[in-house]
């Protein structure tokens, strides 16, 4: 599977929800979400867990570490949440923990686009643009992206590259180096 998708780091919620309310989202609600990310050599695996939900999710996706919109490939599988301690355990015993990371999410759709509002514990507010191309051309998942970039004026929020996993490990420093390069582009501009 894969989706189009950008993150971007938002400093006040309150100025996004207009937006949201003129491209007449569906909210579809708030979720606790803790994600579990493994060492691995290449790409990223988690397992999410959600509070009061009956499965877990073992997660593994690929994309670069780019600012802008980029491709994201990944694979899902839903496990019980009878049997996530023990998958849990087995991944630890063999691949180590890299990270823990937990937040509040308000998911949102338009068409077939999610939109995060992701509140991340120790990292603040975020915004993950994705549109998946699953059974439909790129060019028209494409442009329903570009359709919800700019109708939440997403050029406007400094854009983040990485996972919130390595944020949480290098929360202040690359934050700041987000935000250093995003400015130097724009007085460019």
């Amino acid at each position: 599977m894969k989706n189009i998708e950008i993150k971007v780091q938002i400093k006040n919620i309150e100025a996004l929800l207009p937006a949201l309310r003129r491209l007449c989202v569906r909210k579809i609600g708030v979720i606790h979400q803790t994600d579990t990310y493994y060492n691995i050599a290449r790409g990223r695996l988690k397992v999410r867990e959600t509070r009061n939900a009956n499965v877990a999710e073992l997660i593994y996706y690929h994309r670069p570490n780019t600012a802008l919109a980029r491709i994201s490939a990944y694979s899902i599988v839903r496990v019980s949440s009878a049997n996530v301690h023990q998958l849990k355990n087995i991944l630890v015993s063999v691949l180590g923990v890299y990270t823990n990371v937990r937040k509040e999410r308000t998911l949102y759709k338009w068409r077939q686009t999610r939109i995060h509002i992701d509140r991340v514990e120790k990292l603040g507010w975020f915004l993950e643009l994705e549109t998946p191309i699953n059974g439909r051309s790129r060019v028209n998942a494409q442009k329903e992206y570009a359709h919800v970039y700019r109708a939440l004026a997403l050029q406007t929020y400094d854009p983040i590259p990485t996972s919130y996993a390595d944020l949480s490990l290098n929360s202040n420093k690359q934050l700041k180096e987000v935000h250093r390069a995003f400015h130097a582009r724009k007085r460019k501009e």
